[in-house]
């Protein structure tokens, strides 16, 4: 990570907003994945490859949410 100072070359509000929009489709996206993995449908049919990887996928999209959380906290959100 590089962390170089934007005041006065970005406007904060509108990078909180598209901050902002990309956590809402994250967490969206987040629960999808758990509503699916949760399904008893879902974890007696499915290989376990594919648990798997829905289980590393979810991982994922968290670690990269904490990180838009963190984002949004660094320019003041």
């Amino acid at each position: 990570e590089i962390y170089i100072p934007l005041t006065g070359l970005v406007d904060t509000e509108k990078e909180k907003k598209k901050i902002l929009a990309e956590i809402q489709k994250k967490e969206t996206y987040i629960q999808s994945i758990k509503t699916r993995m949760s399904h008893p449908g879902f974890l007696k049919k499915a290989k376990k490859e594919v648990v798997k990887v829905e289980q590393n996928r979810l991982k994922k999209e968290e670690e990269f949410l904490q990180s838009l959380k963190d984002q949004l906290k660094k320019i003041g959100g």
